[in-house]
């Protein structure tokens, strides 16, 4: 565990409270590459989130003061309310434009540092898919949140008599619904996981990699996650997921950490990294070989998703229709 990891740890920290510049520094020291392209994308992004959280507060404002009494807002406008927030679609939506960006320049740094010889060519279409997945995911958790808080203002309003007007105030001034605080963590923290699909994307494009290794950032002092501190060091063929024993007791096969397939609880606040263990031998091949098997790599993975992914929509369906009969 190392100490500039340690230090990662306190600077993100730190930036999430009152965005602390010297993270661009930590970043860098950990291994995380273009720090501070990283950082303006993380920053560009929280202020669109930021914006976003605001024009929902501001829409359940406005829609709470038409009200006669908080009991007649929670009975007969609530539900309405609900129905029309789309704040999950714009996040989708933004997350995804700011990932889009950043990613192609991520993979391939990412790729360079791997094999030098190298070249960045696209985006597979699987690692595009499941980045916006994960966006929508978190996109609807934040709606999902943000309804929560408000039930909870709304009947802690009911309980103790309170008037529009004071519950309104609550909404718009009240630190729990402190909208440029939840926009840059949340900006942040998708912002490093994006960093680690790109550094999948490398390594599983890299003919040059053989196998990845989970490298666990933080010490005891930081209160990290036991089962994260006993992945350190783990290492396994890089087209396999490594497996994690959740801190619920439950299994995960993650191909990295902060990999969509984790709950909250095992991704949220994570700052884990995994890395491409290079072999020698394979860097001896020759470089226009090695580029051909890039090239090979990407169109056979992009077949094989096309496949898997009408799948996937066939079992929505059917879902779908189950779930409507």
């Amino acid at each position: 565990m190392c100490n500039a990891c340690d230090k990662l740890k306190t600077a993100i920290d730190g930036y999430i409270e009152k965005a602390d510049s010297k993270l661009v520094d930590k970043l860098k020291e950990a291994g995380f590459v273009l720090p501070k392209k990283t950082i303006q994308a993380a920053s560009d992004l929280e202020d669109v989130v930021t914006d976003i959280l605001k024009e929902e507060t501001s829409l359940f404002a406005k829609r709470l003061k038409k009200a006669v009494d908080i009991q007649s807002f929670f009975d007969d406008i609530w539900d309405e309310v609900r129905e029309i927030d789309d704040v999950d679609e714009k996040l989708s939506k933004a997350f995804v434009g700011a990932f889009q960006e950043i990613m192609p320049n991520m993979i391939e740094k990412y790729i360079k540092e791997v094999d030098p010889d190298m070249k960045f060519i696209k985006v597979t279409d699987r690692t595009n898919y499941y980045v916006s997945e994960n966006s929508r995911e978190v996109a609807e958790m934040m709606k999902l949140n943000s309804h929560k808080e408000l039930e909870k203002i709304l009947n802690d309003g009911i309980e103790e008599g309170s008037s529009i007007q004071e519950v309104t105030r609550q909404i718009l001034n009240g630190g729990i619904r402190d909208e440029r605080y939840r926009a840059r963590a949340v900006a942040l923290t998708e912002m490093l996981r994006v960093h680690s699909y790109a550094a999948d994307e490398a390594i599983m494009q890299s003919s040059a990699v053989e196998q990845k290794e989970w490298i666990h950032t933080g010490s005891t002092k930081n209160q990290p996650r036991e089962n994260h501190v006993a992945m350190n060091g783990v290492i396994v063929s890089k087209d396999e997921p490594f497996e994690l024993v959740g801190s619920d007791g439950n299994t995960y096969y993650p191909m990295f950490p902060r990999d969509f397939c984790l709950p909250a609880s095992e991704a949220a606040n994570c700052h884990c990294l995994h890395r491409a263990i290079v072999s020698k031998e394979a860097l001896g091949i020759d470089v226009d070989e090695r580029r051909r098997m890039q090239r090979e790599y990407i169109e056979n993975d992009d077949r094989e998703w096309e496949s898997e992914l009408e799948e996937i929509n066939h079992m929505r369906a059917d879902e779908y229709r189950a779930n409507n009969k």
